[in-house]
């Protein structure tokens, strides 16, 4: 048994750095198990899914380079500002493309120019993050992005840079240890709750689920406990006794085969 603390799970990258130490990349892994306490749900209630569990998401900078001039001569320069506008209205369209899974690209910040009334702008930024409960959507998102966003810049004769930030796939878990721990909640006299859709949020545990089998798991923290990444959100310590007795009766089900 190999109990890993893993640092950066914020940003994504934590776990695939994890993964490819050799301390733990020579090993035979034969499961992998995880927690994430989930405010909104009963404290101690075991929240599963087959499948996908979480969504993977990326963010996404895209920077567009024109040329500065007076504002009053604005044809001595070229704005890049409905070029953004196009790259946002395409952001906002880009989901439509694959109504069989879910997907969604939030806005998160633009700017164009600096704020002066002297200076027709020569700069524009957009940020955005994606979503998919698919890896394979997610992956196609990111391809068409890229291409409406060349096309987009082409055409205002502009040069665009691109960069993608704190990347996730998509968590998915085995239906056979999904089953392990609803089988180990029930055998403690948990109560469990089966999530019909993925959690909308991204976990960088996945990169050991794509690696080696296994399931991610949440335990409530109480329905009316302060929300992830809240000011006022305080993990609750009350579930951790929880969260080991279900891992002690995962193992054991593992060593006893």
């Amino acid at each position: 048994m190999i109990l890993a603390f893993q640092p950066a799970e914020e940003t994504g990258e934590g776990a695939a750095r994890l993964c490819a130490d050799p301390l733990l990349a020579t090993r035979h892994i034969d499961n992998v198990y995880a927690f994430h306490n989930l405010p909104g749900f009963a404290q101690h209630q075991i929240v599963v899914r087959p499948s996908t569990f979480a969504c993977a998401s990326t963010g996404v900078a895209i920077r567009l380079h024109g040329k500065t001039s007076h504002a009053a001569y604005p044809e001595r320069g070229v704005s890049p500002a409905n070029a953004m506008s196009d790259v946002m209205r395409m952001l906002t369209q880009l989901p439509d493309a694959y109504p069989s899974t879910f997907s969604l690209v939030t806005l998160v910040h633009a700017q164009l120019g600096d704020p002066a009334f002297g200076v027709a702008p020569g700069e524009a930024t957009v940020m955005a993050t994606l979503r998919s409960d698919d890896n394979a959507t997610f992956h196609a998102m990111q391809t068409r992005l890229v291409d409406h966003v060349n096309a987009i810049a082409d055409r205002a004769k502009l040069t665009v840079d691109l960069s993608w930030h704190e990347p996730f796939i998509a968590a998915e878990n085995s239906t056979a240890h999904n089953q392990t721990v609803v089988n180990a909640a029930q055998s403690l006299g948990l109560e469990v709750h089966w999530l019909k859709e993925p959690m909308r949020w991204s976990e960088d545990v996945a990169e050991f689920l794509a690696r080696w089998p296994g399931a991610l798991f949440g335990i409530g923290s109480g329905e009316y406990h302060p929300q992830l990444h809240n000011p006022d959100y305080d993990f609750p310590d009350a579930i951790l006794a929880t969260a080991k007795a279900l891992f002690c009766r995962v193992i054991t089900h593992h060593h006893g085969r």
